[in-house]
């Protein structure tokens, strides 16, 4: 009989970034922005254990760099001790009223029990804008491979064995609705609600995630917005 060490929950919550923090827009070439804010997250272990300090996850990035028109890169806290960083590339033009945009990156993080954690990520943003109001909704697959061995529980009975690892990770399809309203030129807040699903999940990495509700709330400065996009082609 094969045994599955399968611990369900979260991993550390500090710097975990759980929103997307960004509309479809990218930042100019040569310019710079910086979100930073706060998740609550909503799942079935605090059904049992009740909301605290561990559901409140802090929201550090993306920082994003414009390195090209309608191009640029983001870094941003991931679970724990960990990084990631896209590419982000616009499809439509700055100054039109709606935008889409695709991205793609990669991210690794060590957590304080002793286990680590890769990902690799795609998906596609879309968004409009009302005046100083830009809805947005994003759509991203992540897959995550866990590594290191999970804490010991109880001695496993003679005779079984935990699953080998399958090698495919764990993956989640993050869907994430929110709006962002600009306070000024260079200043903005953002609103989000996102939904993660669990889609695939290796029995041999002793970890499965659950599915999560997570509201958000960020202030960017710098963010991008058609305004800016507007203004910077009048000066051309």
């Amino acid at each position: 009989m094969i045994r599955t060490a399968a611990a369900v929950g979260a991993l550390s919550l500090a710097g975990c970034s759980f929103a997307v923090g960004e509309t479809a827009r990218t930042v100019a070439p040569g310019q710079v922005s910086g979100a930073m804010g706060t998740s609550m997250v909503f799942n079935a272990n605090d059904a049992t254990r009740g909301l605290g300090p561990h559901s409140v996850a802090p929201q550090i990035g993306p920082v994003r760099i414009g390195v090209g028109e309608r191009v640029d890169v983001g870094i941003t806290s991931f679970f724990g001790f960990g990084l990631r960083a896209d590419v982000k590339v616009m499809l439509s033009r700055a100054t039109l009223p709606f935008a889409i945009a695709v991205r793609a990156g990669a991210g690794a993080a060590w957590n304080t029990d002793s286990r680590s954690i890769a990902a690799a990520y795609a998906g596609g943003i879309a968004s409009y804008t009302f005046g100083v109001v830009e809805p947005f909704v994003a759509v991203t697959f992540m897959n995550h491979w866990i590594f290191g061995s999970p804490a010991p529980t109880d001695p496993l009975p003679a005779g079984q064995t935990y699953a080998p690892r399958a090698g495919y990770g764990d993956g989640l399809l993050q869907l994430a609705l929110g709006v962002r309203i600009f306070a000024s030129a260079r200043t903005s807040v953002a609103f989000e609600y996102a939904r993660w699903e669990p889609v695939q999940n290796d029995p041999g990495d002793g970890y499965s995630f659950i599915e999560n509700d997570i509201l958000s709330f960020t202030v960017c400065v710098g963010c991008p917005s058609r305004s800016r996009a507007l203004a910077r082609a009048l000066d051309r």
